[in-house]
């Protein structure tokens, strides 16, 4: 009997001793859940004040002057087409600091695991399942949903801001290079338009003195009328000379009206000839518009443009494009549509039915 009661009472310690260290492990477990959850707690607090409680009230659309593109042509129009980019653009975007969520005041919601029934104060329960409920109003879960909504709002409104300012990135882009296009050829038919004015300048002074040289030989006629023929043939000849000039004037004004013909924006066709090798390397590729940018050399500008870079941009130019380093792959061609001369940038479209595969920065263009 003794013995038996030695093994129980040995039995018992053992238990007691295991029941202490689950014990001991429970309070660490305890004191480790309830850390997390206070820190989640805190974290939560400092992140509502981020994330703004909902969208923007719209904004109707401001009254923006549009870009102009129609056609630079010698014609006056008074309602040149003009560009629709601001029938879309969403103004509300740009407001800031809209009202924020307030998470700080529902702690006692967010302490709150089950539903409380506001009639007997007990925690409600699922009549189909008996489960105790742990979401709804006044639960943690309601006001985690709410954080959850505000932020996902948040994120789109965020991906909306990210396509309107590449969209305003590509309108800017755009009207930078229809402004530098038109800057070019105005500055070409203004130094054109001077020399023309000189020229004239030259020919009025010209048919000036011959006037005058008129008038006084008229009066030396009237003195003189003993000279009346030879100087009746001097007249002549001088009138002769007048409607030279003037056939001059006009030829002149025939030759701006051409040349303001040709600078019209009628494209130029290459005929020159191209070195074959490397012409530069790709900088930019934009796959959504098929066209890419390109960092060219100096020698290549100027066998497309002329020792001095000032022909226009040639139409017909077809360059390749490979992968970079030593035996690098076929991957498309391109072709010529603009030179920036002082960047030492080109523009080119992909041809779709030579492309391989996708342009890369780092490509090599060769010709």
């Amino acid at each position: 009997m003794g013995k038996l009661l030695r093994v129980v009472v040995i039995i018992l310690l053992i238990l007691s001793i295991g029941a202490l260290v689950f014990g001991i492990m429970l309070f660490l477990k305890r004191e480790l859940l309830k850390g997390r959850t206070q820190k989640l707690e805190t974290t939560l607090f400092q992140l509502g004040p981020v994330i703004e409680a909902g969208p923007a009230t719209e904004i109707p659309a401001k009254s923006f002057d549009s870009r102009d593109i129609a056609p630079c042509t010698a014609e006056v129009l008074d309602s040149p087409q003009k560009s629709p980019f601001w029938d879309t653009y969403r103004i509300e975007l740009e407001l800031p600091d809209q009202p924020r969520l307030d998470v700080k005041a529902k702690e006692r919601e967010l302490k709150t695991y089950y539903k409380i029934d506001p009639v007997t104060g007990k925690i409600e329960r699922d009549p189909m399942t008996r489960l105790k409920v742990t979401s709804g109003e006044g639960t943690m879960q309601s006001v985690l949903n709410e954080v959850l909504k505000a932020a996902v709002e948040q994120y789109n409104r965020l991906n909306d801001t990210r396509a309107q300012l590449k969209a305003l990135r590509e309108e800017y882009i755009a009207t930078v290079q229809d402004l530098n296009a038109q800057k070019k050829v105005l500055r070409e038919k203004l130094v054109y338009i001077v020399q023309l004015e000189t020229k004239i300048k030259e020919l009025e002074e010209k048919i000036r003195q011959l006037e005058q040289k008129i008038a006084d030989l008229e009066a030396e006629i009237k003195k003189l009328q003993e000279t009346i023929a030879e100087k009746e043939k001097e007249i002549q000849k001088l009138n002769e000379v007048i409607a030279n000039k003037n056939t001059e004037i006009v030829r002149l004004k025939n030759e701006i009206e051409q040349l303001r013909g040709q600078l019209s924006g009628k494209d130029v066709v290459f005929q020159g000839k191209i070195e074959p090798g490397k012409k530069g390397t790709v900088v930019a590729a934009d796959p959504q518009w098929n066209f890419v940018v390109v960092d060219v050399s100096e020698a290549f500008m100027k066998e497309v443009l002329g020792n001095d870079l000032s022909f226009p941009v040639p139409i017909g130019v077809e360059l390749n494009i490979r992968r970079a380093g030593e035996g690098g792959k076929f991957v498309t061609k391109i072709r010529l549509m603009n030179v920036r001369t002082k960047q030492h940038l080109a523009v080119g479209d992909v041809l779709m039915n030579w492309k391989q595969k996708e342009v890369n920065v780092g490509d090599i263009v060769f010709f």
